[in-house]
Order: structure tokens, then C-alpha cells, then sequence
């Protein structure tokens, strides 16, 4: 935080060595509130992935209102920034709270956050929250690649479980969420929230399971929402929900889901309507699928088994999604896998044949020179350079 307000200038790397940091601005977290530039935007960035922990120690019951406390991990209220690689904990209420536009939070393991705040709280506590107003001031943010889980109160308000608190709240417009595993949350994965409009949403290339209620919610007034190549998995109730949510009358379809896996979701794959809270808003459902995509542990390891039928399924979603969550690239096989992971096979040792030209016992005289061809037949493995010394 010192480096950040006192040092460094837009265009600047702070490179945070691993360690457990407690700092924090009162009634706010690590408060970064200045403005870089679309050229030159601040870099704060874990020297080793999730080395650096940003751990407010929130360990027992808090009661609101949280004036002075931890409040999140990271409040992000100026432009341009990107936070890549930390890991995010224990904080009041969220684990970061976005304010601003064109920032990238990427790679980072966001997790318990909010789980002691106040049950008679009527806001939400979110592993990443962003904006708060009654109409979007958000625009252009991308959630890339993070690991967010166990986020939110158990219950609040009387109901179980706390149906205000989720992995990622939005408010923005023009936001991508991809290659994201969002898992274990109180109530949703992903809020996609209409203050006066959500427009133009890239959901692409996430896991979504075990959420209390559903993977995604679809709320408010909803415009060019694309929610595509993402598996939705073992959630309390449906794939995606919706509530109260309706279109724009610009003539465009409001939400295109396209080759989705839905599976062991006990409610259902997609509810654009419920009782007392229906739903407008225009919709295409392209290819979806509801076997089992075999991930290698349905609650720890997400990535897909060799057997599973998301892999090779998808056509390039780039200039978008060009990696996958442990940064390889798209595709490894003929086409994108669905979901975070690119299967990539288990890595054989390389094995070399090696044979003489001219094999067999030979006579050399003291001082003489001779010359052999060796060749190198790789037997197995992938391709490898050779070196003789």
C-alpha cells in the first residue's frame, strides 16, 4: 500500500513478495484509488500465484454497521488497474470491491470471504463485488482466471442460505468473466445485476458448481448477455436462474446461451420465469449438454478427465479467451474444451533409440581420429532437441 500511494506512477509493477499482509484502510481494505491509463494502467502482481496473501483475519462474529474494520481485501475505486495473483482472505465483507472501469483482477484465490459478517445485514458479502449504485458506473472490467469459493454468509435475513451473498456480484457493462472457477458460494455463482441495464456480458469458459442456490442469476434488464462454453455443476437449484428480469427494446437478443454443460443441477438446467417474479427478456439456447463432463474430483480438481465429453467441443471464443485457468493455451486439441481447463494429457518421459552407422568393436592406433554417425529415433514422448557433448 505504501509503494502503491506513495512511489509508483501509472505504468509502474509492484511486485508483492510472498508473505501474510494484515494492512488495511479503515472501513475500506487495500484502497487503491488512483487512475491509470489504458497505456499505462498500475500493476499490482504476486511474485509467486497466490504467494502474496491479503488475509484480513476475520475469525468470529461482526456486527454491523463495519465502520473502521476490514471491510475487503482490495476497494478499487480508480481506474486501470490490474491485480494479478494474490490470495484474498478473511475479510469482513468482500473480498474485493470494484468501483471503477477497465481494470483486470486475474489469477487470484479468492475464498471466506464475508463468512462472520452481521446475518441481520441487508447487503451482500460478495468474493468480488462491483459497483453499488442505482445505474451502472462500471465499464469494461475483465475477471480472468480466478479461483473464487466459499464466499458469503451462511445465512442472513431468517433465510438459508444468505441469498444476498455470491461469488461475483456485477453491476458493469461491457465485463468479461472467463476461465474463472467459481464454486461453494452462499447463494450464486455469478449475479449478473440490471442497474438500469447489464449490457454487452461475455460469460465465457467458467466452472460454476456447488453454489447454495444456482451458477448464474439473471436479474434486472438484460442487453447482449453472452453465456457461452461454461460447465454448470451439482448447484443447489438450476444452472441459471432468473428473477425479475427483462430486455432491451433495441432489437437484439438480450441473452445467447450456447454450448453449455449442465449437469446434476437438481432443479433444472435454465428458469427464465418463476412465480411472482417473471421474466421477459429475449433468449436464443444453442447447443447445450447434460452428461457429466468427468472432471478429475468433482469437489477439488476441475480439470476434465481424458474420457470427457467437453473436450474438443468448441470453436475458438478468441480474441476473448486465448488461455485456460493454468494459462495454457486454446486449443490443445482440434478445438476448445469446455470449461476453466485445456486438457493436456499426462506428460510421458521422453525415450530415445540411439543406433551407429557403423556398429561393433573398432581398431584404433594411438592418436588416430575416426568418425561415426549416431542417430537419435525418438520413441516416445513429444518432440525434443538433442545435444551431444
Amino acid at each position: 500500500a505504501y509503494a502503491y500511494g506513495t512511489r509508483a506512477a501509472p505504468g509502474d509493477t509492484i511486485l508483492v513478495k510472498p508473505g501474510i499482509y494484515t494492512e488495511f484502510k479503515p472501513s475500506y481494505g487495500i484502497h487503491l484509488h488512483r487512475d491509470g491509463t489504458a497505456a499505462a494502467p498500475f500493476i499490482l502482481r504476486s511474485e509467486t500465484k497466490w504467494g502474496a496473501i491479503i488475509d484480513k483475519q476475520t475469525s468470529a462474529a461482526v456486527t454491523s454497521p463495519y465502520d473502521g474494520k476490514a471491510v475487503s481485501g482490495f476497494v478499487v475505486s480508480g481506474d486501470y488497474h490490474i491485480i494479478d495473483g494474490f490470495e484474498i482472505r478473511n475479510s469482513v465483507k468482500d473480498g474485493m470491491h470494484v468501483w471503477s472501469s477497465y481494470n483486470k483482477i486475474i489469477n487470484n484465490h479468492i475464498h471466506h470471504n464475508g463468512t462472520y459478517g452481521d446475518p441481520n445485514y441487508s447487503y451482500g458479502h460478495d468474493g468480488i463485488s462491483e459497483g453499488g449504485s442505482t445505474s451502472p458506473s462500471q465499464y469494461g472490467n475483465q475477471y480472468v482466471g480466478n479461483h473464487i469459493h466459499h464466499n458469503g454468509r451462511p445465512s442472513c435475513l431468517g433465510g438459508t442460505p444468505c441469498n444476498l451473498d455470491h461469488g461475483i456480484y456485477g453491476y458493469g457493462d461491457n465485463d468479461l468473466l472467463a476461465n474463472n472457477i467459481i464454486t461453494d458460494n452462499s447463494a450464486y455463482g455469478i449475479i449478473v445485476a440490471g442497474h438500469g441495464v447489464a449490457s454487452n456480458w461475455k460469460i465465457y469458459n467458467n466452472v460454476l458448481a456447488w453454489n447454495g442456490r444456482s451458477g448464474i442469476d439473471l436479474w434486472r434488464t438484460m442487453d447482449g448477455i453472452d453465456i457461452k462454453n461454461n460447465i454448470f455443476y451439482k448447484n443447489g437449484w438450476y444452472g441459471v436462474d432468473s428473477y425479475n428480469a427483462d430486455g432491451s427494446p433495441n432489437g437484439v437478443l438480450d441473452v445467447v446461451f450456447d454450448t453449455n454443460f449442465f449437469f446434476g443441477n437438481p432443479m433444472g438446467t435454465i428458469r427464465k420465469s418463476q412465480s411472482g417474479a417473471h421474466s421477459s427478456y429475449s433468449y436464443e439456447r444453442r447447443t447445450e449438454y447434460t452428461s457429466n463432463p468427468l472432471f478429475i474430483n468433482e469437489r477439488t480438481a476441475f480439470r476434465l478427465q481424458s474420457a470427457s465429453p467437453a473436450r474438443d467441443v468448441v470453436l475458438s471464443l478468441a480474441p476473448n479467451v486465448t488461455t485456460a485457468f493454468a494459462g495454457v493455451s486454446r486449443p490443445q486439441g482440434v478445438q476448445y474444451d469446455i470449461g476453466a481447463y485445456e486438457y493436456v494429457g499426462s506428460a510421458s518421459t521422453p525415450a530415445f533409440d540411439f543406433a551407429l552407422s557403423n556398429g561393433g568393436a573398432r581398431s584404433v592406433t594411438q592418436g588416430a581420429v575416426i568418425a561415426n554417425t549416431v542417430t537419435a529415433t525418438l520413441s516416445a514422448g513429444t518432440a525434443q532437441s538433442v545435444a551431444f557433448s
